[in-house]
């Protein structure tokens, strides 16, 4: 027997309905009730997989939500969620011993530092410092929030970062630190490798120094 649970009720209103006139026509025209079901089973079998179709792209679309995202500056009160971050991503991007050099960064060391709101959560962050004569920019401490990974949160940091780094005209170079596991991800950006340093952040973490190439 067919099971037809999965559809809602209005879709299934109309499945009997279509059933009730087809037999009806078929009556009509003095058919014998066998060869009528002979003849709609297959355009019934048709319509129920449309409709199967049609409830899985809705279950889908409802389970989709649209995010909202946001750049703002740092602020004091973000302290303990970024440093939240850091440690749900710690020990597969950051090494344990970082976090007391993040601690650092954030009371001593900001110069430019952004957070990503996503719907009101605070999805990712990622900061700018500048060389003393300022011209270069070096991006610092960019961080994903594990549950908003894959959803272009890192993009949206590094580009925001680089629009206000291109567009100061005294910024003459733009480099970025990071390591091993996530260079991948800058060269796409337009970044180019110049450095490697073994096991420089912490062991089994290196650091990969980048530049941007415009």
């Amino acid at each position: 027997m067919v099971n037809y649970s999965f559809l809602q009720p209005n879709d299934r209103t109309w499945l009997y309905n279509i059933y009730f006139m087809l037999i009806i026509s078929g009556l009509y025209k003095h058919k014998n009730i066998h060869q009528i079901m002979f003849e709609i089973t297959p355009v019934i079998f048709w319509f129920i997989l449309c409709l199967w179709g049609i409830s899985k792209v809705k279950v889908k679309m409802q389970k989709q939500k649209i995010m909202t995202n946001h750049i703002r500056p740092y602020k004091k009160d973000d302290f303990e969620e970024v440093l939240n971050i850091l440690r749900k991503n710690t020990p597969e991007y950051f090494s344990p011993d970082e976090e007391k050099d993040l601690i650092f960064y954030l009371n001593h060391e900001i110069e430019d530092y952004f957070i990503v709101e996503s719907d009101g959560q605070i999805a990712g962050a990622g900061g700018i410092n500048y060389s003393k004569d300022k011209a270069q920019g070096h991006f610092s401490w960019a961080m994903v929030d594990p549950d908003f990974q894959g959803k272009g949160i890192g993009k949206l940091i590094l580009s925001h970062r680089l629009q206000i780094l291109t567009g100061n005209p005294d910024i003459q170079e733009i480099f970025v630190r990071t390591s091993q596991l996530v260079y991948q991800f800058y060269e796409k950006q337009g970044f180019v490798l110049t450095d490697i340093v073994k096991d420089y952040w912490a062991p089994g973490f290196d650091l990969y120094d980048m530049r941007y190439v415009r």
